[in-house]
């Protein structure tokens, strides 16, 4: 009954981001603890778009971290507390969040540099060019696979760095949200390309990259997406080209 408490709690927390980022695109004004959600201004200031970022990653990571919660629930002892599970979910969601913070500040000096527009799309073909090429190569990389590796193993990465306690359960929320970051930090500057609070582009990435966790279903998946990338980066230099 605790457990399945827990599983409801969390995807609330899931919908309640979900929620406010819908909110942020609603055309009124909403003031939340003082910061201005809606009326496109959601994206100038540099505390509301920090915390927009830190919603879009709260958003688009915790589902994509499932496999690894539900083999943690099912390997703990201690299944009469969902605290544990609280305490992992903390020390990922941490990790992801710390990542939300140098992130809207890039967007908010490309803004001010005017290299992204409102919805922080990069303006310029090159960089978005470059961009989808550092994407699409790093898809290739040892390190990306190295980490992609181990979110696709849940249960022999908590086998390996399994530690009793509180602590112990914060550790390995920390531990895997940092292999989650080395495995999805490139995806999702993509948001540089489709737009940063797009919607529809949070929802496709998310779905790319719980996919490509999976062991059955990524290993399909990783390096096509990274050769489609890489193509589309190609086609922005050709198009620049063209237009010399």
């Amino acid at each position: 009954m605790i457990l399945r408490l827990f599983w409801i709690n969390f995807f609330g927390l899931i919908l309640l981001a979900w929620a406010a980022l819908y909110a942020s695109h609603l055309p009124h004004h909403i003031d939340i603890f003082g910061l201005h959600f809606g009326g496109g201004h959601s994206h100038h200031n540099l505390s509301t778009s920090m915390l927009m970022w830190m919603l879009m990653a709260l958003a688009m990571m915790l589902p994509t971290a499932l496999p690894f919660i539900r083999d943690y629930a099912s390997m703990n002892k201690n299944r009469q507390s969902s605290g544990m599970l609280w305490l992992l979910c903390t020390g990922y969601a941490l990790v992801w969040i710390g990542f939300a913070i140098p992130a809207s500040i890039l967007q908010h000096f490309l803004f001010m540099w005017q290299l992204v527009d409102h919805e922080g799309i990069l303006n310029s073909t090159l960089y978005r060019g470059i961009l989808l090429l550092i994407i699409g190569i790093y898809q290739f990389t040892p390190f990306k696979h190295t980490c992609l590796h181990k979110c696709r193993q849940t249960t022999p990465f908590l086998l390996a760095h399994w530690r009793t306690g509180r602590y112990g359960a914060f550790r390995l929320g920390v531990l895997h949200g940092l292999y989650c970051l080395g495995c999805c930090w490139a995806l999702m500057l993509l948001g540089f390309v489709g737009g940063v609070m797009n919607l529809l582009w949070m929802g496709v990435a998310m779905v790319i990259m719980a996919l490509e966790k999976l062991p059955n279903i990524g290993k399909y998946l990783d390096r096509p997406l990274g050769i489609i990338l890489c193509g589309f980066g190609v086609a922005d230099f050709v198009s620049l080209a063209l237009h010399l």
